[in-house]
């Protein structure tokens, strides 16, 4: 399962540039992963979602997690907001959550930012399926050796 998810992690971090578009509705729930897929960009939520549809599809147990910022005024810094400020992908491999950042690609798959560390969080796992069609990027994820999808669906 490591190999899987180092694989995925370093494809959505390898295809998909850091856009941010805060407009209506985007600025607060992630694109369909098939819509970012397809645009090749998206910001944190949509690419944090996106890999949770692919670790998911691959028979790993994964979601998105929010993280609170720090000093944003809350009433108890240590509860987040449900909206967050930042979003990551959370893998659980063997009981062990793993937190992957997939705008961070100059650490490790396993190392998180320090600014995404000891933060509140509120974490979202929803289930996902994905197009017949991306049957070659299931089975480069799951031999870790990703191959490039046509089309990423979810619900």
């Amino acid at each position: 399962p490591v190999k899987r998810v180092e694989a995925a992690l370093k494809l959505v971090q390898g295809k998909i540039r850091y856009v941010a578009i805060q407009m209506g509705a985007s600025g607060l729930v992630p694109a369909d992963a098939a819509a970012t897929w397809e645009s090749r960009y998206g910001d944190c939520k949509d690419t944090a979602h996106l890999l949770a549809v692919m670790l998911r599809e691959a028979g790993i147990k994964a979601g998105v997690a929010t993280l609170a910022v720090r000093g944003d005024g809350q009433v108890v810094d240590n509860v987040p907001s449900p909206w967050g400020t930042h979003a990551i992908a959370v893998a659980t491999i063997d009981g062990t959550d793993h937190w992957l950042d997939t705008t961070a690609t100059n650490l490790g798959w396993n190392v998180l930012p320090r600014d995404d560390r000891d933060r509140g969080q509120i974490r979202v796992l929803a289930d996902a399926l994905l197009d017949r069609r991306v049957q070659d990027l299931l089975d480069g994820v799951r031999s870790a050796e990703p191959a490039q999808p046509q089309r990423v669906v979810s619900r």
